[in-house]
């Protein structure tokens, strides 16, 4: 049934389902189905919202990442600082600006 559903083009679909009363029904609705502009226009409704889901989780898990590499990067830094590494070979260390590496300093 699976490779049915999967299948796009609806001829290798019906060879597959071929003497399947179930698959050849599947797939004879299917093809109903999206000949039906508003069957049509709901699913691609939906399709849209997931993708629009999907990419607003990718978004959040990337600035996730990227808040985390930050985070790490000034806890080095500052345990760096705390050592007496020089503000210009910690900044090229950890990839923060000179002037962030400069204020964490002082903040200590």
């Amino acid at each position: 049934m699976l490779l049915v559903m999967m299948e796009t083009s609806v001829e290798e679909a019906k060879k597959i389902g071929k003497g399947r009363k179930l698959m050849e029904e599947y797939i004879k609705d299917s093809v109903m189905a999206s000949k039906d502009y508003d069957t049509m226009e709901i699913y691609y409704g939906e399709l849209n919202d997931r993708i629009m889901r999907n990419s607003e989780r990718k978004e959040f898990f990337d600035n996730g990442k990227e808040e985390g590499k930050k985070s790490k990067s000034l806890e080095i830094a500052k345990k760096m600082l705390e050592r007496g590494l020089a503000l210009s070979f910690v900044s090229e260390m950890t990839g923060l600006a000179l002037d962030e590496v400069s204020r964490l300093q002082e903040k200590d």
